[in-house]
């Protein structure tokens, strides 16, 4: 295996205050990393430094945790109808569309997996909500489960150079997966076991920030499924 160099800008291990769950707080493009209001500065530090976006604090439905209910990539977000009209407005200013998604589906970033060439979405959501939520991310949205969870965004992890699915992925849901989001991908775990990446994990193509408690072994798989390694 070669190493990208050319393509990893970063990468960092980091806790929010002793959280090593650090995709609840974060959602990322290639060009803006949204982080929680009241994230810990050393996270703000590492995704600066590892990402290549810029950072923006803000709130979701008053909340900090942005990765659970925000799903995102370069074209626009899916966020929870409980949204606040400000923080919409600030979502708009970034040059994002935005899909508020109606009933029960407020965790968005649990619910729905993409990137700019595709994406997967809980299959519980009614069918036209997922319409919609693909003439939001201008791409198109496949109904699925992933290793038997709806919670397609917890348990994987993508960006626009691959990405990396829960351990218990079945090789047909891998190349399922391979063709919706037209990258390559792997199956793995972050924070020392833990198989629900999304929860672990703020990436983009250009780089990655992960639980400290991800050992050496669980970076290996994760740079080779986001495409950081050939």
């Amino acid at each position: 295996m070669t190493s990208r160099s050319d393509i990893l800008t970063g990468r960092a291990r980091t806790s929010d205050y002793g959280n090593q769950f650090i995709g609840i707080y974060g959602a990322c493009n290639d060009k803006l990393a949204l982080i929680g209001i009241n994230c810990s500065p050393k996270l703000e530090r590492a995704c600066k430094d590892a990402l290549a976006a810029d950072v923006i604090r803000l709130s979701i439905s008053s909340s900090g945790l942005i990765g659970i209910y925000c799903a995102l990539n370069s074209n626009g977000a899916i966020v929870p109808s409980t949204i606040e009209q400000s923080e919409l407005k600030l979502l708009k200013k970034m040059g994002l569309r935005t899909h508020k998604v109606k009933g029960r589906f407020t965790a968005c970033g649990n619910n729905v997996l993409a990137n700019d060439k595709g994406a997967v979405v809980n299959p519980r959501i009614p069918r036209s909500e997922v319409k919609k939520i693909s003439e939001c991310l201008g791409v198109e949205a496949v109904q699925m489960k992933i290793a038997d969870y709806n919670t397609v965004g917890a348990i994987c992890e993508a960006t626009n150079s691959g990405f990396l699915a829960h351990t218990r992925t079945s090789e047909e849901e891998l190349e399922k997966l391979k063709s919706i989001l037209k990258v390559q991908g792997a199956i793995g775990t972050a924070n020392m076991g833990i198989p629900f990446l999304g929860l672990c994990i703020i990436a983009n193509s250009r780089g990655y920030v992960v639980g400290e408690k991800t050992t050496g072994f669980e970076l290996g798989r994760l740079e080779e499924g986001l495409g950081f390694i050939d």
